[in-house]
């Protein structure tokens, strides 16, 4: 009986943690998050996409200010086509791992689509990538 009461706490506990993970994963740029590629063999394409009601020039703009503070380097941002292009090195192997985001207007909204590319041989760690995606979205809307 103290065996009971001592693991029913903990057991609940640990429920309302997995619950909580559920519902953070419920956001949009959550949920429209995908990858291709088998991870060692092949490059993998991680992507995701939202919709913001900024202008694509401060959408794009937003987005290159949360990409310099993941590390990225050789940031580039084309003006024209509101398309921002970056390198990171995540290993320190000198591959360099690839990030290209878009803004382009979509109806009454900014449509950001998000494209991170790891070479075969690398491995991207998709928790990191799909954090890394909703802090650039949520830098977009703000």
């Amino acid at each position: 009986m103290m065996f009971i009461r001592l693991i029913l706490p903990c057991a609940i506990a640990v429920s309302a943690s997995f619950a909580s993970l559920n519902t953070a994963q419920a956001q949009p740029c959550s949920s429209n998050f995908t990858s291709a590629g088998v991870p060692m063999l092949s490059e993998i394409s991680y992507r995701s996409w939202d919709l913001v009601k900024n202008p694509p020039a401060k959408a794009i703009s937003a987005a290159a200010r949360v990409v310099s503070a993941e590390g990225f380097g050789a940031i580039r941002i084309d003006k024209a086509t509101n398309t921002l292009t970056a390198l990171q090195d995540g290993a320190g192997s000198g591959r360099l791992q690839s990030l290209k985001i878009t803004a382009r207007k979509s109806g009454g909204a900014t449509r950001l689509d998000l494209i991170f590319t790891v070479q075969a041989g690398q491995i991207g760690h998709e928790g990191e990538v799909r954090r890394g995606f909703c802090n650039v979205i949520e830098a977009a809307r703000r």
